[in-house]
């Protein structure tokens, strides 16, 4: 199979759900409401103008004229058979362009646009191909299907839109960008390859629920998010995501509205970062690790992160106490295993606290816990290595998380999270982050500021590993070009501003 024919495989249940909506189903059988198609081609209309410009990005970020002309063409069909039609039925209802600028877009609408220009302005060309081919080929896909059940639709009033989509010359220029798009993604690596097909499944499941509002339903695809693992009250289609709610609060609202008080000990590198990312998502933090006092700083916490960082004989047995009074309240625990399997210090404090303390959630790079897992690992410092990339992070996230009875989190180009049950793949970050020291370390304050806070520990880990992925996206749309130190403030900054909704737009979450 090529890249494409697994990408799209994994995306297929989607685009049948789609082909099969009530709304062309209306349409194939001619009972379609004329005012409810109208109000069809004025979202689709909205929506034509936000995806123009997520082609318009690949080509700004072009390297080469070939990649230029690639998108340059889809422009072609735009202004001529597509727009065509699309004034054609816009004329009959008594709209035009200029009437259409004056209506917003509806919830669904919106979330897709949203997603397709957040992707196209922070990813390269790879990622901008996954999340606008979708709407191309599936398009192709659903009124294929149509003709193919209906063929008598060709005949009737929707026939000229029918026949833009399944016309000889489209079939075509859809299996023209198949192939692009397999010159462009064959030979990606593993994580890559994982990204992409995570905004191809997002792509995919924004159109199901653009299918679903032209019919007037709401439009958030509530019947297909047990598939994706999708659990909340919108499923990246325009509220608070792919969260459940706790008193109609998400996970960010719930952080900031019960601010947590996170004991963390950590290492003394990024103790100040630690702190600040506390304060920025909402959180309160208190670093204490002198042992005559971390039982009494627990006992008043809401959560605890224990960080081996900057490690000393000292502070492991405070982390050991600290670690043992939350067990006996009831606190949840965070470990970061900074550096483990990298000395035998490091090796014999993580089996101590292992052995000592029931940990909520466990996060680290992939070397970390696949030293946790007793898989083959190396550690250089505290920053994964390349030959780790054959342990399978689905896995071994899996297998920590049901050993310890914990919340995993194996963070890098694409994150992973399980409970042992569930598992959520994070797509958000920006490779610039690596580059700056701490981040990791942030990361693990935020997480345990959102156990702390929320109900549903694997969402909160889930809600936090995205959230600081995002406010990485954040700080590099702005920093790009001044440079790392830039980035790095700029996280805190993000932080401060991230909310649910933020959360939803742009999350790139998807679940097994």
């Amino acid at each position: 199979m090529t890249f494409m024919d697994r990408i799209v495989a994994d995306s297929l249940f989607l685009w049948d759900a789609a082909a099969n909506e009530s709304f062309l189903e209306k349409m194939g059988k001619g009972t379609l409401d004329r005012e409810r198609f109208l109000d069809y081609i004025v979202q689709d209309s909205l929506y034509l103008r936000d995806y123009i410009k997520a082609f318009a990005m690949g080509i700004v970020k072009s390297r080469t004229l070939k990649e230029m002309q690639v998108f340059y063409s889809v422009l072609g069909f735009v202004e001529d058979s597509e727009n065509a039609t699309r004034l054609s039925y816009l004329a009959d209802g008594g709209l035009d362009d200029a009437a259409v600028e004056s209506v917003a877009q509806k919830p669904a609408c919106r979330a897709y646009t949203s997603f397709l220009l957040d992707t196209a302005s922070r990813e390269e060309i790879p990622e901008i191909l996954m999340a606008v081919m979708p709407c191309m080929l599936g398009y192709y896909y659903v009124f294929d299907a149509l003709v193919r059940k209906y063929p008598g639709v060709l005949e009737g009033y929707f026939g000229p839109l029918v026949r833009d989509y399944t016309a000889p010359g489209y079939r075509a220029s859809c299996d023209a960008w198949t192939a692009y798009c397999n010159e462009v993604c064959e030979g990606l690596d593993g994580a890559r390859q994982e990204k992409l097909r995570a905004i191809f499944r997002t792509a995919s499941f924004h159109e199901l629920c653009f299918w679903q509002m032209a019919d007037g339903k709401p439009g958030d695809g509530k019947e297909y998010r047990e598939a994706l693992g999708y659990s909340g009250d919108g499923a990246d289609a325009g509220s608070e995501g792919p969260f459940s709610k706790e008193g109609g609060k998400g996970p960010n609202a719930l952080v900031r509205s019960r601010v947590p008080l996170v004991h963390c000990i950590t290492n003394y590198v990024t103790v100040n970062d630690v702190a600040n990312a506390l304060l920025a998502c909402g959180g309160s933090p208190i670093m204490a690790d002198d042992i005559d006092e971390v039982a009494d700083i627990t006992a008043i916490s809401n959560a605890l992160v224990l960080n081996i960082g900057t490690l000393n004989r000292r502070t492991i047995a405070s982390m050991l106490k600290a670690g043992k009074t939350a067990n006996e309240k009831g606190i949840p625990v965070v470990l970061d295993p900074v550096g483990a399997g990298a000395s035998a210090l490091r090796n014999e404090a993580v089996a101590s606290l292992l052995e000592s303390v029931r940990f909520t959630a466990i996060r680290g790079n992939l070397s970390e816990i696949a030293y946790i897992a007793g898989k083959n690992a190396s550690a250089r410092g505290v920053d994964s290595r390349e030959q780790d990339g054959g342990n399978d992070p689905d896995a071994v996230a899996k297998y920590v998380a049901e050993k310890y009875g914990c919340v995993a989190a194996i963070t890098g180009a694409v994150d992973r999270i399980s409970d042992g049950r569930r598992v959520a793949r994070v797509a958000n970050g920006v490779a610039e982050m690596g580059k700056v020291t701490g981040t990791g370390c942030m990361l693990s304050g935020l997480i345990g500021a959102y156990v702390g806070a929320c109900e549903d520990k694997f969402e909160g880990v889930v809600a936090a590993v995205a959230s600081m992925g995002i406010a990485g996206e954040l700080a590099w749309e702005e920093a790009r070009g001044r440079g790392t130190g830039s980035l790095h403030g700029g996280i805190h900054d993000a932080l401060s501003r991230i909310d649910d909704t933020l959360l939803a737009a742009r999350g790139r979450i998807s679940y097994d």
